[in-house]
């Protein structure tokens, strides 16, 4: 089993003081958007990924370094 951690992303609650907030502190200077996330469990229920097992995968563009 794998799953997927994700940093701050943009689902349409987070406010501009919240994302003005967030960019500062996430090393690729933005907050996420629900396809990069949507992209990582893509892969990991891939074909390519069938020998990946028990990991976490940080989808936060650095935020979790």
């Amino acid at each position: 089993m794998n799953a997927v951690a994700p940093g701050p992303v943009q689902t349409g609650w987070i406010g501009e003081d919240l994302i003005a907030q967030a960019t500062a502190i996430v090393p690729m200077g933005r907050v996420g958007e629900p396809d990069d996330i949507a992209d990582a469990v893509v892969y990991l229920a891939s074909h390519q990924a069938r020998w990946i097992t028990g990991q976490v995968l940080q989808v936060a563009g650095g935020h979790a370094l």
